[in-house]
């Protein structure tokens, strides 16, 4: 009887130990799928996506956000604040901003939606692509700008 105890306590350990690494891989799955957080393959994607040519089209890549922030620099005379928060589809902001995007072009491509803004924020810092090259652009420009005045 004891050796029958023995198998089933036996067995019922492996068998727990199974069940936790189920649960364990579980979790792992479960944090990558968690809804409303952006893994990074994603978030990689979408800005490789807008570092990428667009086309007559504009940048598609935006659709379905209605919330942007700006992550570039301020634009002299109060033109564009540095994370100012735009709030529309990216076509009505590109028209609302239509002025500022004709002397400064590069600030298009600084124009993250809100929930993106953190990890082009991060890209800003890394120098090696296109965000970081962007930002240091339009801080010339806008240096160049301003001593021109």
């Amino acid at each position: 009887m004891a050796t029958r105890r023995k198998t089933a306590e036996a067995a019922e350990v492996s068998e727990n130990a199974e069940a936790a690494a189920v649960a364990a891989e579980g979790t792992q799955d479960g944090a990558e799928l968690e809804p409303g957080v952006n893994t990074t393959e994603e978030e990689n994607a979408a800005v490789e996506a807008a570092e990428a040519p667009q086309g007559k089209e504009g940048r598609k890549l935006w659709e379905g956000y209605s919330q942007f922030v700006y992550i570039g620099p301020s634009i002299p005379g109060g033109l564009l604040k540095k994370n100012a928060v735009l709030i529309g589809e990216f076509e009505q902001i590109k028209a609302y901003l239509a002025p500022v995007l004709e002397k400064y072009p590069q600030a298009e491509k600084l124009l993250y939606p809100t929930e993106k803004a953190g990890y082009a924020m991060r890209k800003i810092q890394a120098q090696g692509n296109i965000v970081h090259k962007c930002y240091m652009d339009l801080v010339s420009l806008t240096n160049a700008r301003m001593k021109e005045e």
